[in-house]
């Protein structure tokens, strides 16, 4: 197993499986998501892969899964104590992978990354309808520290 930054030849596999994961969303959250899987455009993911802010699972040189992650950090607040954050956008394996262990694996690693770079925390948020992500999230260890809440109107 490699986990490593994604390279601009990924782009493909990893625009792939990122279009089952908005699929998903969609299908569960029609009135936030658009039926519009062309949203992840080699400009964003470009600007992405630069700052080493997706990184690739690769088993038998084949990609099956990701992250994306992006940084959060508040210094000198006037409400917050100094924190860097380490915020996963998003884990994506492929579904011929999944309960495997390789989200897991996706997770240690995350956490070895943040710990090695300093970071105070990792944060994600998770919709409320993906179950099976939010037993995963408790199994690795996340914890709840916020609650958002809606009324559609």
């Amino acid at each position: 197993m490699i986990f490593d930054y994604a390279m601009p030849d990924d782009y493909q596999k990893i625009k792939e499986m990122r279009s089952h994961t908005h699929r998903m969303h969609y299908e569960n959250e029609p009135e936030y998501f658009k039926d519009n899987e062309e949203y992840f455009t080699y400009d964003y993911y470009k600007t992405k892969i630069d700052k080493n802010q997706i990184w690739k699972l690769v088993v038998d040189r084949r990609i099956i899964g990701y992250t994306i992650v992006n940084v959060v950090q508040y210094e000198n607040h006037e409400m917050f104590n100094d924190q860097k954050i380490l915020l996963i956008e998003e884990i994506t394996i492929d579904k011929d992978y999944q309960r495997k262990g390789y989200g897991e694996f996706i997770i240690t690693n995350i956490e070895k990354y943040a710990q090695e770079n300093e970071y105070t925390s990792i944060e994600l948020n998770v919709w409320a309808f993906n179950k099976v992500a939010i037993d995963f999230y408790k199994k690795s260890g996340m914890e709840t520290s916020r609650i958002k809440m809606e009324k559609r109107l």
